[in-house]
């Protein structure tokens, strides 16, 4: 992984119990998002654009290989890599997924070193694409953007100006009798003034959102988006007196000075305006501004300034448009809290009937705390799953009920029950067949072994209450963490979420508050953010 970025994943499957296991798994070295359907998967994508996506095949509603297709279509997410993370483990499968240009496959029941491996190996392509990328855009010499990187710019900007009818202007600039200095001083010399220069923009603009690029040997071009030219004069006035002031030091230990001169263009563009003819008059203004006298700047229609002027304020749209860029998403996603488990749990798990715990902690690299935690949460949903199958088999859909029992099959897989994960299999593939009868007869014989294994887990995992003395919760308290949580939701942060509502917990806010944050906190652990935002929306504040 880079050193310098943390990068993000995000995991998406219907099953809880695998999106659980894999954020245990991946949370310490990434930053891990969250997403339980399709849909969420692709507005999560699109607000978080993640480095990489875990995406599970089969989901109800919409598949895996759906919100492949839609991202790949979406210029702003079409390039993040997508690795299949499933139960269909079939050679046609797999070249299905790789076809659809899916980057890699993962079948599951997965092993904890596949998985960071895998991980590992897109996230090291994707951090070396970008640095090629960064590589390729930067010029070598005076170490700013360069020709290529400012053209895209100016692309992007122009488009955002011409829609919001927003001024936008352009800079260019040249550094005066640059050939004379080169014959005098050396092209060595030469190199270092195109560097001071290139370096001196950031101190003379005070203005976050500016592009300087070198343009190519001594020119160079400044973008100043949201400005028009009563502002953009003044700013480009403290670029010729910022490039005036730098001391340059000669071979024969005296020193010298360089000049520029600058023209400049704005516009708020048009459907008939080009970026062309926008870089033409602004060569057009640095062509004035050199015939009249050189070090000097000029607006194209616009007198030439020799000494610096007062600027106006800043555009509004312009100020709020640079806070609303500022990046919020956390650093560090924290591993989903459940309880505490200890050698007991898993001596207990050991002696179940069915459950081959040993194999399964082998896939999971050893880690019984992560066995632990990942079985618990399955027993807990178990009932759930339960109802859902019997009432997508009870309305005759067979196509949701064979989704339902295949993640169900999967998940009984990685905790180690084989022998159920065969019948599970059995029905998956009846249900896919349509033979509804089989299905019909075999699903209850299941259904009651598996809520067997749920009494049997609830008596493992059962957790006794203990009171605790809470301290009075204030009102703005509530409203701070209330409204914080409901931020984190719609950004798909449950993580963020889940740890705001925890913090609630050590107060008290009255039986009936308590009791919504109670139920809000369950349901973010279930990965159930519509009904946390339900309990949460209840609380009077």
């Amino acid at each position: 992984m880079n050193e310098d970025v943390r990068n993000s994943v995000l995991v998406v499957d219907d099953e809880e119990f695998n999106l659980r296991l894999l954020t245990n798994i991946l949370h310490e070295d990434y930053t891990v998002y969250s997403a339980s359907s399709g849909a969420e998967a692709i507005r999560a994508a699109l607000e978080k654009t993640p480095d990489l996506i875990l995406l599970d095949v089969l989901m109800p509603e919409m598949s895996g290989y759906e919100v492949l297709d839609t991202l790949k279509k979406n210029e702003k997410t079409r390039k993040i890599p997508i690795i299949f993370v499933t139960g269909l483990n079939s050679k046609k499968d797999e070249e299905k997924g790789l076809a659809m240009d899916a980057a890699d496959y993962i079948s599951k029941p997965f092993s904890v070193g596949i998985v960071m491996l895998r991980v590992r190996n897109q996230l090291q392509l994707v951090n070396q694409i970008r640095t090629i990328e960064k590589l390729s855009l930067i010029d070598q010499l005076s170490g700013i953007p360069n020709r290529r990187n400012l053209d895209n710019r100016v692309a992007l900007e122009w488009d955002r100006a011409r829609r919001e009818k927003l001024p936008l202007s352009l800079m260019m600039i040249d550094i005066d009798k640059f050939k004379i200095f080169n014959d005098t001083y050396g092209h060595q010399k030469g190199d270092e003034v195109l560097k001071k220069v290139a370096n001196s923009f950031g101190s003379s603009l005070a203005f976050p959102n500016y592009f300087a690029a070198r343009y190519g040997g001594e020119e160079f071009s400044i973008l100043l988006p949201d400005t028009g030219l009563n502002d953009a004069l003044p700013l480009a006035e403290r670029v010729r007196s910022g490039v005036e002031r730098l001391v340059i030091d000669c071979n024969d230990g005296t020193t010298t000075k360089v000049t520029v001169s600058i023209g400049v263009h704005s516009l708020v563009p048009s459907d008939e305006d080009t970026i062309q003819d926008a870089f033409e008059k602004a060569d057009q203004a640095l062509y004035n501004a050199k015939e009249t006298g050189r070090n000097r700047v000029c607006g194209y229609g616009a007198a030439a300034l020799q000494q610096s002027a007062v600027g106006g304020k800043r555009k509004k749209k312009a100020d709020e448009r640079e806070s609303a860029e500022v990046d919020t998403v956390k650093d560090e996603q924290p591993a989903r809290p459940g309880p505490q488990f200890n050698s007991d749990h898993l001596a207990a798990l050991k002696k179940l009937d069915g459950i081959n715990s040993e194999e399964a902690m082998r896939r999971l690299g050893g880690k019984a705390e992560l066995y632990c935690d990942a079985v618990f949460f399955f027993s807990k949903r178990i009932e759930t799953n339960c109802q859902t199958m019997e009432q997508f088999l009870k309305a005759g859909d067979l196509k949701n009920f064979s989704i339902a029992v295949h993640s169900i099959k999967s998940t009984l897989v990685a905790i180690g029950a084989a022998a159920l994960s065969e019948k599970a299999a059995k029905l998956e593939s009846s249900a896919k067949g349509g033979d509804v009868d089989f299905c019909l007869s075999q699903y209850p014989e299941l259904q009651q072994k598996l809520l067997s294994l749920h009494g049997e887990l609830s008596a493992i995992f059962h957790e006794s209450a203990c009171k605790t003395i809470k301290e009075p919760g204030s009102a703005s308290a509530l409203e701070e963490i209330v409204k914080s949580a409901l931020a984190a939701l719609e950004k798909f942060d449950s993580d963020e979420a889940t740890q705001t509502v925890k913090s609630a917990v050590r107060y008290d806010f009255g039986e009936e508050t308590n009791t919504l944050i109670s139920n809000a906190l369950e349901a973010l652990k279930e990965f159930d953010a519509e009904t946390a935002v339900s309990n949460l929306t209840k609380i009077k504040i």
